[in-house]
């Protein structure tokens, strides 16, 4: 029979080619430091030879590679990865390098310790008082009226669902995963309100951040983010009658 491992970590990876190997290296170097048992699964999300190519550096019984038909987005790479392996703990973490994976041990331990078992999840939050967070201003801008647009339309007590580390029992994260729909970024929203109308709990942790990005966020983006949230809010609500 196979000892249970300690933790999974699914790692969603789409044109990351250039960063893939070092996030992998990075990521088993933090979870051998800390004694872990674990699987990292790298979730390509479609189709994409440079990647595969990349991580043939990396050889790793403990690395597995999953490919998903197409491009489906974050959600859909994440939900995918969580099914495979046996686990106590499942962690999701960006594989861009943005986030130092100490966060995932923070988050394990964070669960470990908790005596009552109703916490389901440990997210990584940039509210945190021992963040360390390098972050454009117009981005913190943004962040902060779309937490107060997320806490008004559903109602939780989740300071930060988007930063890209998270750490969940497993068996809150399973128990939730088969009535997710969401492919993309509102695929956290729902995943934490899934959680909390069963019962789990949730808890922030610190993260050390340095985005890396160039890119701008426009007045239509943000207007399509604010309108598909708005749908799904509609959507769960009209699933719960």
């Amino acid at each position: 029979m196979t000892q249970q491992l300690d933790l999974i970590v699914v790692l969603p990876a789409y044109k990351e080619s250039l960063t893939i190997a070092q996030a992998v290296n990075r990521l088993r170097g933090v979870l051998s430091a800390a004694q872990l048992t674990f699987q990292i699964n790298v979730v390509l999300d479609g189709p994409d030879p440079a990647i595969v190519q990349a991580l043939v550096s990396v050889s790793d019984p403990r690395v597995l590679q999953f490919q998903l038909p197409k491009n489906l987005g974050k959600g859909a790479a994440l939900r995918h990865g969580a099914q495979f392996g046996d686990s106590r703990y499942i962690a999701f973490l960006d594989a861009d390098l943005d986030i130092h994976p100490e966060a995932v041990i923070t988050g394990f331990d964070s669960l470990e310790t908790e005596s009552l078992g109703r916490v389901g999840v440990a997210y990584g939050c940039k509210l945190h008082p021992k963040s360390k967070v390098t972050y454009p201003f117009i981005r913190r801008i943004l962040s902060s009226q779309y937490r107060r647009l997320i806490r008004i339309l559903f109602r939780m007590d989740i300071e930060d669902t988007q930063t890209g580390v998270k750490v969940f029992r497993t068996q809150a994260l399973r128990s939730v995963l088969t009535k997710s729909v969401e492919n993309r970024f509102l695929f956290d929203i729902e995943t934490f309100k899934l959680l909390a109308d069963n019962g789990w709990n949730a808890t922030p942790i610190p993260v050390v951040l340095d985005y890396q990005f160039s890119s701008t966020i426009g007045v239509i983006s943000v207007a399509q983010m604010v309108a598909q949230t708005i749908r799904l809010r509609i959507r769960m609500s009209l699933n719960t009658k």
